[in-house]
């Protein structure tokens, strides 16, 4: 192997160390995509919200792994981070009127990364992404599920605060053997992190059913969970014209076993879902098959259809599983560049997409703190490559969702409604 061939295989394999090292100290997230799934993995996707047949960044290492061999040889560092504004609510009705919480913290640091080294028709990469979770969610006056609580903490509902990652780093390989074919085999290690609080302002009298004093202090619940997993990700593009891509992927799911690390729940009506420090229990990353189709109908102007499913029924979450559906988006994104406008910019390009998502949840299934509401995305944003080496990348994503209810046997539909208006930047630099 050429000289410079080994020196950007080191260069791969250092990244994929420190940005998994950088990503547990640093991601406090968000998410686009499906139940579990996320989709917002740069800021790309953000400009067009479709790219499973996308072949211009190393990004596409997540939406068309089979596609890095379409790029040019060298070896791409890539680092994208969003930036997130939210409005999650649910409204509970009581006697007393009807009663809304809500979580509205920003999220600042959204990260991904990617590297690819390219040469002929060869390439390997690697990422880090979350393709779950990674969203902390603040409810200053409580949830619906504390408010019940209010006995046990002298009618003070606690303010509540979650958090879920599934932290994931991705090693493969492309190759194409054929002018019009090309596929890529990669394996995803997923590391997952979770933890929720419920507390008071200041120390609390607990009281039992019966208004006895079982105890004081200022927490509810104290719990935190992690667990761990591996899966492989295959990809095949298609290429029968040069103007034309078909861009196939496949996700199999990563079997997570969730363990309760740590549980602190002095009254018993805390967690809900955990009964004991220790216990474990399945909910795995569903599977995704993924499918686009990008065209160049003339010089300087593209388009781009994406559909993906989300395998939730086949997933094990301990039963869950059978309360959900199949999750599918589909869209379409168009995408205009201008070329060698100067010395010093080769190209700069506008694009813009939309993106519609039926999750596979309803109204017996929702999570009500983070409920996967069917929704469409607008996307739009620009692009600029400068001296043939430098890219950049900023978007804009708007999701509109539709309002539901969750309802459960004996109790009264709780209202659920959310926003989100998320920006993204992104560099990526070519080396070689």
């Amino acid at each position: 192997m050429p000289t410079s061939g080994r020196l950007g295989l080191r260069v791969l394999m250092c990244f994929a160390v420190t940005v998994l090292v950088w990503a547990e100290s640093s991601t406090q997230g968000a998410r686009a995509g499906d139940v579990d799934n996320n989709n917002n993995f740069s800021a790309s996707w953000y400009r067009t919200v479709n790219r499973n047949a996308a072949t211009d960044s190393a990004d596409v290492v997540a939406y068309n792994p089979g596609g890095v061999t379409l790029l040019q040889d060298g070896l791409y560092i890539n680092l994208s981070n969003q930036f997130v504004t939210r409005d999650y609510a649910h409204t509970l009705p009581t006697p007393e009127g009807d009663v809304r919480f809500k979580a509205i913290n920003p999220t600042y640091l959204f990260p991904s990364a990617y590297a690819v080294f390219k040469r002929d028709n060869w390439a390997v990469f690697g990422a880090f992404t979350v393709p779950g979770g990674g969203g902390e969610l603040q409810y200053d006056d409580g949830v619906y599920t504390t408010y019940g609580s209010k006995g046990v903490l002298g009618g003070v509902n606690p303010a509540s605060t979650g958090f879920a990652a599934y932290y994931a780093g991705t090693l493969g390989g492309a190759y194409r053997p054929l002018e019009w074919l090309s596929f890529s085999l990669a394996a995803r290690l997923i590391v997952g992190r979770g933890w929720a609080i419920s507390e008071a302002k200041g120390d609390t009298i607990f009281k039992n059913d019966a208004g006895e004093t079982i105890g004081e202090g200022d927490k509810l619940l104290d719990m935190e969970r992690s667990a761990f997993g591996v899966s492989g990700i295959v990809g095949i593009d298609f290429i029968p014209i040069p103007e034309l891509v078909i861009g196939l992927r496949y996700e199999h799911q990563t079997a997570l076993e969730w363990t309760v690390d740590k549980l602190f729940d002095p009254t018993g009506k805390g967690a809900l879902e955990y009964a004991e420090e220790g216990e474990k229990y399945r909910r795995d990353l569903p599977g995704i098959i993924g499918l686009g189709v990008s065209y160049d109908v003339w010089a300087g102007l593209r388009t781009e259809a994406s559909f993906s499913m989300y395998l939730n029924p086949l997933a094990n979450w301990d039963g869950d599983e059978d309360d959900h559906d199949l999750g599918w988006e589909t869209g379409l994104a168009v995408e205009y560049s201008f070329d060698d406008l100067t010395k010093w910019m080769n190209v700069l390009g506008l694009s813009s997409g939309f993106l519609y998502a039926s999750n596979g949840a309803g109204p017996d299934s929702y999570w009500v703190l983070k409920p996967a509401l069917d929704h469409v995305i607008w996307g739009g944003g620009v692009f600029a490559e400068f001296w043939d080496r430098l890219r950049v990348d900023l978007g804009v994503t708007k999701v509109f969702y539709f309002e539901d209810e969750l309802t459960r046997e004996g109790q009264e539909p709780i209202e659920l409604d959310k926003d989100a208006l998320s920006f993204a930047i992104q560099a990526e630099v070519r080396f070689l």
